[in-house]
């Protein structure tokens, strides 16, 4: 797809959900997520899919590094005291989520769903000198 110099370097590739382009490994963890029935269950205004590729896409687009957009495609894939969708069960998943996401991006994923949502949020970003402006 040609690249348009006014566009950010991805988006091409977001809207033609070209997303081997962006990331090799995406098209398989996506798949992981899908097995689990991420595209089945209704979250929010659309199926939980919808909603998790919508952060994956904003902190894409944000420029963030390859783990924050991987905690953002499965921040919230244990559940938390909001969302009752267990795609995962931390207690007995870790290690397999650690080795497709690696242990940095893994270790984020259990950290967001140990803490009340604002507080994991700040905590995140308070720890990496790259935080979106406004988000601590």
């Amino acid at each position: 797809m040609s690249h348009h110099p006014e566009l950010h370097r991805y988006t091409p590739d977001l809207l033609a959900e070209n997303y081997a382009a962006i990331d090799p490994d995406l098209p398989s963890l996506l798949e992981l997520l899908f097995a689990r029935s991420a595209s089945e269950d209704w979250h929010k205004a659309g199926t939980f899919k919808h909603h998790l590729m919508g952060v994956y896409r904003s902190l894409s687009l944000w420029d963030q590094p390859r783990e924050v957009r991987l905690l953002g495609l499965f921040h919230s894939v244990y559940g938390n005291e909001y969302v009752n969708l267990n795609l995962f069960d931390r207690e007995r998943e870790r290690e397999t989520l650690s080795a497709v996401l690696g242990e940095e991006a893994e270790s984020w994923v259990s950290l967001f769903v140990r803490y009340h949502v604002p507080v994991s949020y700040r905590l995140f970003w308070k720890a990496r000198a790259w935080a979106p402006r406004g988000l601590c």
